[in-house]
């Protein structure tokens, strides 16, 4: 029994990421993802910290090659935010984009590998163009949050598979008749501790 209950745990933290708020791919012009949220709770960091725990873990199983970071360690009194890196505007916000901050970096593979190393491409072949948006998230409820990454993400939910739904049918069920199972136990148990609280009391009234 304990065997299977362990394969049930994994089996549900699995579909846990499979399904759900944040199943989803993003536009491939998403480069990299950042949240940052204060270590507590108060101050309006509850919907961030809801994000971090139930969202990312999902949007990272369904876009492995994206770099997802977070930082916990804001002030209090900070803002929680979440910014999205792109190369280029995404094609869905062609006509209507939201507010972006654009920069240009060198990229990695053209940075000098000593200070007396030169890049030996032209400033404009060396340099590369990103653009940069960030979503407040201070007082916010995870849904709202969702809402706004999906609609400047590009986010395309991924539906569940006939074998996750089957999967968390029997999932349910099974939990169902172990909680009925848990109840019987406990009703066995109480009439029990009363059938021997009954005969202690008769057999002290004997004495």
């Amino acid at each position: 029994m304990v065997g299977i209950a362990k394969r049930m745990r994994k089996l549900q933290s699995l579909l846990t990421i499979r399904m759900g708020l944040g199943a989803a791919t993003l536009a491939p012009e998403v480069k990299r993802i950042h949240l940052a949220f204060a270590p507590k709770l108060s101050d309006g960091h509850l919907g961030a910290r809801q994000f971090w725990r139930k969202i990312l873990p999902r949007l990272k199983f369904r876009n492995p090659t994206i770099p997802m970071t977070v930082d916990q360690t804001l002030p209090q009194t900070d803002a929680s935010t979440l910014t999205l890196h792109y190369s280029s505007i995404p094609t869905n916000l062609a006509s209507s984009p939201p507010a972006f901050t654009t920069t240009t970096s060198i990229p990695v593979s053209r940075m000098p590998k000593s200070p007396s190393s030169q890049i030996s491409a032209q400033p404009s072949e060396a340099q590369e163009e990103e653009f940069t948006h960030t979503i407040p998230l201070k007082h916010r409820t995870i849904e709202d949050i969702y809402d706004e990454f999906a609609a400047v993400s590009g986010a395309k939910e991924v539906e569940p598979t006939e074998e996750d739904l089957t999967l968390s049918r029997m999932l349910k069920e099974t939990a169902l008749r172990s909680e009925r199972d848990r109840r019987k136990v406990a009703e066995v148990v109480a009439t029990r501790k009363a059938e021997e609280a009954r005969l202690k009391a008769a057999r002290g009234s004997i004495a």
